[in-house]
């Protein structure tokens, strides 16, 4: 059965969550959550790898992504697998490249964890 058209993961625009953030400096002020949104940051969705495809493979990638203060994901982890290998290592590899606003804490960068749902569905 031929496979149409590739059809793009979505990436759920779900509100960035702060997980755990290490202590810091003492310094009591609220801390903004790193934010990935992929229409502010031009964040490209993952290629749907053609084997998944062809054998209908679909599910949800969960990742916890350590934000740096410039931005950048410097450790990311499987927090929920799809079910699939392929999905899953489609998500880390596309999620590695991406911008985020980092966190900030009375005005200033930080490091902070935030969840990254990335979705893979056929139809």
């Amino acid at each position: 059965m031929p496979i149409a058209a590739p059809i793009a993961p979505a990436i759920t625009n779900a509100p960035a969550v702060k997980v755990a953030t290490p202590p810091s400096d003492g310094v009591a002020a609220p801390i903004t959550p790193p934010d990935f949104s992929a229409g502010q940051l031009n964040n490209p969705g993952p290629a749907y790898p053609y084997k998944s495809r062809k054998a209908h493979e679909q599910g949800v990638v969960l990742l916890k992504v350590l934000v740096s203060t410039d931005g950048r994901a410097k450790t990311l982890q499987i927090q929920e697998s799809s079910g699939f290998g392929r999905l899953d290592r489609e998500a880390m590899k596309t999620v590695r490249k991406w911008r985020f606003v980092p966190a900030s804490q009375a005005g200033k960068p930080r490091e902070a964890w935030v969840l990254v749902p990335v979705t893979f569905s056929l139809g």
